[in-house]
């Protein structure tokens, strides 16, 4: 039979082996998992590997919208019951930030940005040379600048979304404003 000697550095050389690899694997069993994103409403400040699963106030507003838009004053005339819009996150990193992208009437394709903080969705944007309204008299409508600003907020069921903007209707060429209102929009998430 073959004898092994074993020299003290070479026990201590085994023990350490052994030891890393019992600390090694009690390190990855205790390892928490969750979302590591501070700006997350689901923030798990004890997760060290974040697992996919983030939520942002934003999220609730995702979507296609159907509804419509009633001004009570000088813009009742753009009132309508059939107003689509799509709500999506915006394009760069911020997590708060959504495109809103007006999908039928007369401003068709125009996108602004809005900010989410909570449950309200902040717009304050300026939509430059839109179409909207006959200014001219000769029955066709003229380019606009329309500044839009105001709040809504999604209901309980993150169904609804309802609230006020203000526009103001403004002449592209001076800035003069034309026209201003508030007006009610409301949306139903499809």
């Amino acid at each position: 039979m073959r004898q092994i000697n074993l020299n003290l550095s070479s026990i201590l050389l085994i023990g350490f082996f052994a030891m890393s690899l019992v600390t090694f694997n009690s390190c990855s069993d205790d390892e928490v998992t969750g979302c590591t994103d501070a700006n997350a409403e689901n923030f798990n400040a004890e997760a060290v590997m974040d697992d996919g699963t983030c939520v942002y106030a934003r999220d609730k507003f995702l979507g296609d919208f159907f509804g419509s838009i009633t001004c009570a004053g000088a813009l009742a005339s753009i009132n309508t019951d059939s107003l689509t819009f799509t709500v999506a996150p915006g394009l760069g990193t911020n997590v708060s930030e959504t495109l809103i992208t007006l999908t039928s009437g007369a401003v068709a394709g125009a996108t602004f940005t809005s900010t989410v903080s909570g449950n309200n969705l902040d717009v304050d944007a300026t939509l430059p040379g839109v179409p909207l309204l006959d200014i001219t008299g000769d029955g066709v409508p003229d380019p606009i600048d329309l500044e839009v600003g105001g709040a809504a907020s999604m209901d309980a069921a993150e169904v609804v979304l309802s609230g006020n903007l203000n526009i103001a209707v403004k002449s592209p060429g001076s800035g003069a404003t034309l026209a201003t209102d508030v007006c009610a929009i409301e949306g139903t998430k499809q």
